[in-house]
């Protein structure tokens, strides 16, 4: 369609509509939007390995010893919450920054091409 106000609200629900993770009522929206706008469909085809990433644990987490071991430190590097802040490494937290990350640096990788 056009690159005013409509692209810029879909595209930031791109992330949570590739995920499954979007509000029932916003879904019609997005569909709708992406039928007939090339630009945010490709958007989201740049954004399609996203769900794979995010299933990936992160590097810190992946080195951490099995629950039921001890850890080398007991806080961890990150402080006593340990890697993605109080909710956990897999908390919702660490997910939201997670997926803060991934979509700056994707935008960032699209602006410098």
């Amino acid at each position: 369609m056009d690159g005013s106000g409509e692209c810029a609200g879909i595209r930031s629900q791109l992330g949570v509509y590739l995920t499954g993770s979007i509000a029932p009522a916003d879904r019609p929206a997005v569909v709708r939007h992406l039928a007939g706008c090339e630009d945010c469909r490709a958007e989201l085809a740049g954004l399609a390995a996203l769900p794979a990433l995010l299933r990936r644990p992160e590097v810190a987490a992946a080195a951490e010893p099995p629950a039921g071991e001890p850890a080398d430190e007991p806080d961890g590097p990150d402080g006593p919450d340990g890697p993605g802040g109080p909710d956990g490494p897999g908390g919702p937290a660490a997910g939201e920054a997670l997926l803060a990350r991934l979509l700056s640096s994707v935008a960032w990788r699209r602006r410098h091409r």
